[in-house]
């Protein structure tokens, strides 16, 4: 901290964009100190204290294939060597799931891709959408590869991929990332030179850190 915090102080001070990575929650104090200081616009993701904290989509943006990047990664971050069928078979469906949403759904939340997938029974969302829009490669692999399997076939093999996506809808903080418009996107913290400390809190939820630090940094 020695090193560090003088650097924050500094960064934000100087007025450039600054993200602060704190993953023990332990420079709230000092951040909101410096931005106040500096009159700067000041945006903070915390786990622990989700009434104070903004709102945070990781999957905004209109890139479909690097959202759904972003989520596989943050879901599949412990690599089981033993498992890679489900793994590669989760990353296929979720790049061109992001891909059909994102034809009609400009901005995405884990609920929309949770509440698609889990429609193992009637896969009414995904047929849905690949009757409106037939002409693409998204609509073309969810016929050739999903559609004509049985429920439970499709209940089976996507099971593991539903858990997962439940961990970002189903928790006490969940609500801050499924928003259509977060007060914090990435892209602006560089380029209208925001200060953004976000803190998972690992100590408390470490599993949920862990997804949460990769789907920020990529």
């Amino acid at each position: 901290h020695y090193v560090i915090k003088p650097f924050i102080e500094q960064t934000v001070l100087q007025d450039l964009g600054c993200f602060i990575y704190d993953a023990k929650s332990n420079m709230v104090r000092d951040v909101a100190h410096y931005a106040n200081f500096a009159q700067r616009d000041y945006l903070h993701f915390n786990l622990v204290k989700p009434k104070q904290s903004h709102t945070y989509n990781p999957l905004f943006g209109d890139n479909p294939d690097a959202i759904a990047n972003r989520v596989h990664a943050a879901l599949y971050y412990e690599r089981n060597n033993g498992e890679t069928y489900y793994q590669d078979l989760a990353a296929a469906f979720l790049r061109n799931l992001v891909g059909l949403l994102m034809m009609e759904i400009k901005t995405l939340t884990f609920q929309d891709l949770l509440s698609a997938t889990q429609e193992a029974d009637t896969f009414k969302t995904i047929s849905l959408f690949c009757a409106k829009y037939p002409n693409n490669g998204y609509a073309n692999y969810f016929r050739d590869v999903w559609l004509g399997k049985s429920p439970k076939e499709r209940r089976m093999e996507l099971s593991g991929l539903v858990n997962k996506l439940q961990r970002f809808c189903n928790s006490e903080w969940s609500y801050l990332l499924n928003v259509r418009k977060p007060d914090i996107r990435m892209s602006d913290i560089v380029t209208k030179g925001k200060v953004f400390l976000f803190s998972p809190n690992f100590a408390r939820y470490s599993e949920d850190a862990k997804a949460l630090s990769i789907l920020a940094m990529m």
